[in-house]
């Protein structure tokens, strides 16, 4: 019911709305009306007119270019508002009246009989804003406006699942729209259940941070291209201009992209999309934000019904729990309309060649795999939610499929984990799952409360740290300990045993062909069909030059009281079987660092720089004699002749010793279970007295199922 009053001579007096909503058969089987109410009042010329109304087809429409779903002319396509009435119930009182305008939004949603509506607060309809705590305590309490969504893709379906997988981000701490359930009336008629929600764009980071859109930047990413839907594109385009251009083997590029982007934040927002299995992202449903002077990009979650496995494995959803995202992250298979141009992908693309971005993503990855992505987790994100949206679902005519939904979403949880470690370990070219555990302790074995260790340059904020990493993969301690405090030593912990079994393949008498000059070998010398030349010498075992002795034996390259700064090393080998082999144990001793190749691709490097290495590229840090041993896919190898070669490269110019010696076997089904580390790889550590943090960092190679390392600290007498 809508009242005005009248008086002749006199101004007509504000419109008053009250909206009387009767119990029905539908909710009366649903245990009555357990959610809020939003009712909508709106003339049909503005609703249902087939010239003004924005809620049917009409005759005064376009086609949205790009969207089949939407290429009939139709009034919904425009981007219309109309005056309307907002009414909020709660526990049959009406806690919010005013008057607003109303505009249709969404993709192909829009063709749904229930329609996604903006609701905009503004000075021309009376308030500016709406004034209510929609989504609970310590939520923002005031919006420029909201959003009545019809669930999107899920619409007559699973309608949840969006708010579901948002309360996942919430927990992460991105920015991300809020939910509540509602019973939606238009004009006193019951529509269905629906999510009450805050926008995704300027009015969300307005509500959230306090940003007003005349100091904002937004950037759209959609099929059609990128568009600023506030402010500019300007310091977007310079974003990824840096990106791109930028050297990204050097140590401050992650520095220099930071003035841009959120990076930490950013490493989470791709780890949550890329976790859901989003494939209608990232060319579309994509935003990121920004205050414009001087501020750093961070993107906005929204739309991600198609996450958790809306559709099936195939084209063109690619939905399925086994799809490898971060392949299509990087434009690569699968494909569709969301990753084929390079708009979309590039600035993903461009961070993952740089090495440091990498072990942030991948440690981040693992923390959020045993963390955030479990089972448990989502069970307890989904409690609230249930308990909200149950009753009115089961209401609600264009909600269905609740306990198979529900499922669906439940199944792809437990499934995707194993998935996404696959994922992983073949993008980094990772050995097997191994569980870690690094403690900072004191000299009594009791762990120092407030110290931090930091993984790969993430601060995990804790002394005493879990995960699961990756065998053979390096990865970077750093233990930080309160003031007073100093680093004495790192411990491999005991009970660690049981070495793998392996079958020896390339032995101390293994004949191998070196390389000595001041240039690079001439041709493909790291490739199976490379004929060395006469320059090439041969030798077995070890090599060095003015090296300590070394067992069994050691072959000089050379003799003499300058020498050159890299040295090239190859040899054949043949394996009959792989069948009988599960993966390959190489050991390998350097100094002072190492690119080691097989079949003609680099498989590892250790202190080395990344990037193209040359002949005269100096490795990063000085080390003397230094061993690791990392696994190797058998996939690198053939049934057939194989060559293994090597470069060896000095710290500087002056450097008087080298040394370079590589065993490999093969691994026997079974057994890369558990096993030793014979030395850690801790390289120049550099034990300082200091009464301020330490932050010894290092390197290393695990190569177990179970490795444990503690750091002891000592307490100065200062």
């Amino acid at each position: 019911m809508r009242a005005r009053a009248y008086q002749k001579g006199k101004l007509s007096s504000a419109i008053a709305t009250g909206s009387y909503i009767f119990m029905d058969d539908k909710h009366e089987k649903c245990n009555g009306f357990t959610a809020p109410i939003v009712s909508l009042t709106i003339s049909d010329e503005n609703y249902k007119s087939g010239t003004y109304g924005i809620g049917v087809v009409g005759t005064n429409g376009p086609t949205v270019p790009g969207k089949d779903c939407l290429s009939q002319n139709a009034n919904y396509n425009q981007d219309w508002t109309r005056p309307a009435n907002f009414e909020y119930i709660v526990d049959g009182k009406v806690v919010l009246s005013q008057e607003v305008e109303v505009g249709v939004v969404g993709g192909c949603s829009r063709k749904a009989e229930v329609k996604s509506l903006k609701v905009k607060a503004s000075k021309k309809s009376g308030k500016s804003s709406f004034k209510y705590p929609f989504f609970g305590e310590g939520e923002p309490a005031e919006y420029p406006s909201l959003h009545i969504r019809n669930g999107g893709n899920t619409y007559s379906g699973f309608m949840i699942r969006d708010a579901l997988l948002q309360s996942v981000a919430r927990s992460m701490g991105l920015d991300c729209q809020h939910y509540q359930t509602v019973a939606y009336y238009i004009n006193g008629s019951y529509q269905g259940m629906m999510g009450l929600r805050t926008r995704s764009n300027k009015d969300l980071i307005y509500a959230k941070y306090g940003i007003d859109e005349d100091d904002l930047d937004v950037v759209e990413i959609s099929e059609a291209g990128k568009a600023a839907s506030c402010g500019t594109l300007d310091r977007y385009e310079e974003m990824i201009s840096k990106v791109k251009s930028l050297d990204k083997s050097s140590e401050t590029y992650l520095d220099e992209v930071g003035k841009y982007l959120d990076i930490d934040y950013y490493i989470d927002y791709q780890i949550f999309e890329q976790f859901c299995v989003n494939t209608d992202w990232p060319g579309n449903n994509n935003k990121m934000w920004c205050e414009r002077q001087n501020g750093r990009f961070r993107s906005i979650v929204y739309d991600i019904d198609f996450g958790f496995g809306l559709f099936d494995e195939g084209y063109p959803n690619y939905t399925g729990e086994s799809t490898d995202m971060i392949q299509f992250c990087l434009g690569k298979n699968p494909t569709n309309w969301a990753n084929r141009q390079d708009f979309a992908v590039e600035l993903f693309k461009n961070l993952m060649d740089n090495k440091d971005f990498q072990e942030r993503f991948l440690t981040r990855y693992l923390y959020h795999l045993e963390n955030t992505f479990t089972t448990d987790n989502f069970e307890k994100l989904w409690a609230p939610i249930e308990t909200m949206a149950k009753d009115e679902f089961c209401a609600s005519p264009i909600s269905h499929d609740w306990e198979a939904g529900w499922s669906r979403m439940r199944t792809f949880a437990k499934n995707r984990p194993e998935r996404v470690y696959g994922h992983l370990k073949s993008f980094f070219n990772a050995g097997e799952k191994i569980k870690l555990n690094i403690s900072i302790q004191d000299e009594k074995g009791n762990v120092i409360p407030n110290s931090n260790i930091i993984l790969n340059n993430v601060s995990t904020g804790v002394s005493n740290y879990s995960t699961t990493y990756f065998a053979t993969h390096s990865l970077r301690i750093e233990p930080k300990v309160p003031m007073g405090y100093t680093f004495k030593e790192w411990k491999n912990a005991t009970g660690v045993a049981a070495t793998v079994s392996t079958t020896p393949i390339l032995t101390d008498k293994q004949v191998w062909s070196y390389y000595f000059s001041d240039t690079c070998p001439s041709g493909e010398w790291k490739t199976l069909d490379y004929k060395p030349t006469s320059e090439w010498m041969k030798g077995e075992s070890s090599f060095g030059l003015h090296n300590k002795v070394l067992s069994p034996k050691v072959t000089l390259v050379d003799g003499k009281d300058s020498h050159y700064i890299t040295s090239y090393y190859r040899t054949k080998f043949t394996i009959d079987d792989l069948s009988g082999i599960d993966s390959f144990l190489c050991k390998v001793t350097y100094d002072d660092g190492v690119v080691i190749y097989v079949n003609g691709k680099e498989v590892k490097r250790y202190n080395m720089p990344s990037g193209t290495v040359r002949y005269g590229t100096f490795t990063s840090t000085y080390l003397d004699d230094t061993e690791s041993s990392f696994f190797l896919d058998k996939s690198y190898l053939v049934e057939g002749e194989n060559v293994i070669a090597a470069e060896v490269h000095q710290y500087d110019e002056k450097s008087q010793d080298m040394y370079f010696a590589l065993r490999l076997s093969g691994v026997l089904p079974g057994t890369a279970k558990t096993g030793e580390i014979d030395k850690i790889g801790i390289a120049n550590r550099k034990l300082r007295k200091k009464t301020e943090n330490t932050d010894d960092g290092y390197r290393v190679e695990p190569t177990t199922d179970k490795i444990e390392y503690a750091t002891t600290a000592v307490r100065l007498p200062w």
